[in-house]
């Protein structure tokens, strides 16, 4: 089974290497999980998504980890 390594801003694909300096300056680092999904920029646009989705709702940010 081949398995995803989390990317850096220079290994990562050219398409997701703009989100992963974004998730850098909001951050201050990259999270494991964003790194990982950007071995794929849909898939981390998509997670980004999401997360712009949730950061909308009613619930309380314990309350999306939770759920998460």
């Amino acid at each position: 089974m081949n398995s995803l390594n989390p990317q850096t801003l220079s290994s990562a694909p050219s398409a997701s290497k703009p989100l992963l300096e974004e998730i850098q300056k909001g951050y201050g680092f990259i999270p494991n999980l964003m790194a990982t999904f950007a071995n794929s920029p849909s898939v981390l646009e998509g997670y980004l998504a999401m997360d712009n989705a949730w950061n909308k709702s009613t619930l309380s940010a314990i309350d999306r980890q939770l759920i998460l």
